[in-house]
Order: structure tokens, then C-alpha cells, then sequence
């Protein structure tokens, strides 16, 4: 019986050893596209206008205090 439970031990570290490498590799493969991704922004600022472009935040408040100023109607059946 120690025998099986030993082996089931030394084979469960070994699989948790596996996975954890491959948990590794799997970073260091999305860290070297989160790389590419930031480098391709930096190279190309403009490809992100419409954030610029955004509504100030003065203009939604407005947009939203008009909003609240009507009541609400459901719609009819």
C-alpha cells in the first residue's frame, strides 16, 4: 500500500511539474505579445484618435442632468 500511494505521490509532482512549465512557457509567450502590441502603439500614435476625440466630461454631465430632467414613459402595450 505505501508503494502505490509513493508512486501516486512522485507522479502527481512530476504532472504538477509538467504543468507548470507549460504555465511558463504560456507567460512568456504573452508577455512577448503584450510586447509587440505596446511597441506597435508606440510606433503608431495616431492609429488612436477616436480616444482623443472622446466627449469631455463636462458634456456627459450635462447630457446626463438632461436626461434625469424627464420623466420616464413606459412604452404601451
Amino acid at each position: 500500500m505505501m508503494q502505490i500511494i509513493t508512486l501516486l505521490f512522485i507522479l502527481s509532482i512530476l504532472y504538477y511539474f509538467i504543468l507548470f512549465n507549460k504555465q511558463l512557457e504560456l507567460q512568456k509567450r504573452q508577455n512577448e505579445l503584450l510586447e509587440k502590441i505596446l511597441d506597435t502603439k508606440k510606433l503608431n500614435p495616431h492609429e488612436n484618435e477616436a480616444i482623443e476625440d472622446a466627449m469631455p466630461h463636462t458634456e456627459i454631465e450635462k447630457l446626463k442632468t438632461e436626461f434625469m430632467k424627464t420623466h420616464y414613459k413606459p412604452p404601451k402595450k
